[in-house]
């Protein structure tokens, strides 16, 4: 269980670098690390996961679906049917793309636009430090 509610603290403050982690957030996970969890462990088991097909849909996605909107610091990466097939993706493969783009200098906003099975799927996500610019307004 600790592993489970270490692994959910990591993920939603961004590995602890997102205005959602507060001191007893680090209260929380110091608790869990004194009982014995190898936080270790759980960053090798996320960040060390990927398939070499994996890596070269992000290098692909990188550089050929990337679009920068700089003059609405905007990005987005527009995956189509063909993207998925020809890089033969597993469920999960697709996560932290956003983070790329948002990742750019002045880029405060980023989407993933995805096509799949005749669904068109949208992932917003919007510089922490700007929603709680805009909550404050």
């Amino acid at each position: 269980m600790g592993q489970a509610l270490y692994t959910g603290i990591m993920t939603d403050t961004g590995s602890f670098r997102f205005t959602n982690t507060s001191p007893a957030v680090h209260r929380i996970v110091a608790h869990l690390m004194e009982v014995g969890e190898d936080v270790a462990f759980i960053h090798d088991k996320l960040d060390n996961n990927s398939s070499v097909d994996r890596l070269k849909f992000i290098g692909h996605s990188l550089s050929n679906c990337l679009v920068v909107l700089p003059e609405y610091h905007a990005a987005y990466i527009k995956l189509d049917r063909e993207t998925f097939k020809s890089f033969n993706l597993r469920p999960g493969d697709t996560e932290g793309l956003v983070n790329y783009a948002l990742s750019i200098r002045d880029i405060h906003l980023a989407v993933l636009i995805s096509t799949q099975d005749d669904i068109v799927k949208l992932l917003l996500n919007l510089r922490t430090d700007l929603l709680i610019h805009f909550q404050q307004l």
